[in-house]
């Protein structure tokens, strides 16, 4: 089968990535009327939301495996054949879950089978977002920072989907609204399966050999930094994104009595946002071609940022929720923007697709997949609008702490 062009190449790649995040979110969003078809009616509407943020965690239990499986098909026999593989897996997933049978009409099978569906979704993810960054990095033949931009590009429209999805379908009449989506996307990840079959492949022989020699286990060895550096990045992006997003969603219902509905838009506009602001990131990135400066830099106002963000729809301040979007969206298009880069960067070619892969999704089963119930637990343990961000703060202060050297090393 020929290959295509570059830009056909881009957006091919962009809109498997676009697909994914749309899903990922939608179910993020859609939580509260999924707790309430797969799990009993007596069970507390909040006992019931925990129990869909505890499946939405466990998704990410399956993208270390995913990292691994699909990393070594990756490094040793090509870019291409993981990015296919991968895809197929998740249209499977997907459909398996718009096709799931209700509490209602299944009992504790139909909790099971969603439990399964995400699963295999996570062993998807784990070769899927990082591998689509990387596979644009490689083939880039200038401008390497916008070429990988693209991947963030896709999973921010992803979200935006994922939001103004979930608004339709909770204003929608038909009872089984919900599973249109994951049907429809279940769909479209097939017509993208075939699709990828004809991309191009950026490995040569030669680093495939190389790949075969080298195992999984000389990432520890030898890449500590490297590796722990990748966990930084991985939990400040995704922490940020579930905390200052998703969860942000719950924050402003809770402290301006906005409808949940209303305030869900706030958090389709801010990635949105996050969608305009990538492109520039990344130009800029190229620009001066600093690219640990800028992420570290970004890193340290996200720490400031976030309390704020919170802390702004408790005060009386005209227009708070708009001026909290607007700073979210400004700081977090900057981390996504030369993010890829900075990934591509930290592992020779042999080891990348794992490295990055493990790494990555190690650190999303730590804090990504934990975010939505650690930042809600942080709010009943500390009382305070702010706590939420805490988590935020923390992770901001780890990528500070393992970019820090790497950022500034040819300065000391």
């Amino acid at each position: 089968m020929s290959s295509i062009n570059r830009s056909w190449q881009i957006f091919i790649v962009l809109f498997g990535t676009m697909l994914e995040w749309a899903e990922y979110t939608f179910y993020a969003y859609l939580a509260p009327i999924l707790s309430g078809l797969f799990f009993p009616s007596d069970s507390s509407p909040q006992v019931a939301l925990l129990y869909t943020f505890g499946i939405f965690a466990i998704g990410f239990l399956m993208r270390p495996l995913g990292a691994l499986v699909f990393g070594h098909i990756g490094d040793t026999i090509g870019r291409k054949p993981a990015l296919v593989i991968s895809m197929s897996l998740m249209a499977f997933a997907t459909l398996g879950i718009g096709l799931c049978p209700t509490y209602a009409t299944a009992g504790l099978l139909a909790p099971i089978l969603l439990t399964v569906c995400r699963l295999l979704q996570g062993l998807s993810v784990g070769g899927e977002y990082h591998g689509a960054g990387i596979y644009l990095v490689e083939k880039a033949d200038g401008l390497p920072h916008l070429t990988g931009s693209w991947v963030s590009v896709g999973a921010g429209i992803g979200t935006v989907i994922g939001a103004l999805t979930a608004t339709l379908v909770e204003n929608a009449a038909y009872p089984h609204a919900w599973r249109i989506p994951f049907i429809i996307g279940g769909a479209l990840y097939l017509v993208c399966y075939l699709f990828r079959r004809r991309l191009s492949e950026t490995l040569e022989a030669v680093d495939k050999v190389q790949a075969k020699k080298q195992s999984s286990l000389d990432l520890l060895k030898h890449f500590k930094l490297p590796f722990l550096r990748v966990m930084s990045i991985s939990a400040l992006i995704g922490v940020t994104l579930y905390v200052c997003n998703i969860y942000f969603i719950t924050h402003l219902t809770k402290y301006t009595h906005l409808p949940s509905a209303v305030a869900a838009k706030y958090a389709f506009w801010a990635q949105v946002g996050v969608v305009i602001v990538i492109p520039f990131s990344a130009i800029l990135a190229d620009w001066h071609n600093k690219t640990e400066q800028q992420f570290v830099i970004t890193s340290a106002l996200v720490a400031v940022i976030a309390p704020l963000m919170f802390w702004l729809p408790t005060a009386p301040i005209w227009y708070a929720p708009e001026i909290a979007i607007v700073l979210y969206s400004i700081v977090y298009g900057f981390l996504c923007g030369p993010m890829f880069k900075l990934l591509h960067d930290c592992f020779p070619t042999e080891l990348r697709y794992r490295g990055v892969g493990l790494a990555w999704n190690v650190s999303a089963v730590l804090f990504s997949g934990t975010a939505l119930l650690v930042a809600q637990s942080l709010l009943v343990w500390f009382n305070n609008p702010m706590a939420p961000a805490f988590y935020v703060v923390l992770c901001a202060l780890l990528a500070l702490i393992f970019n820090w050297q790497s950022a500034f090393r040819k300065n000391s």
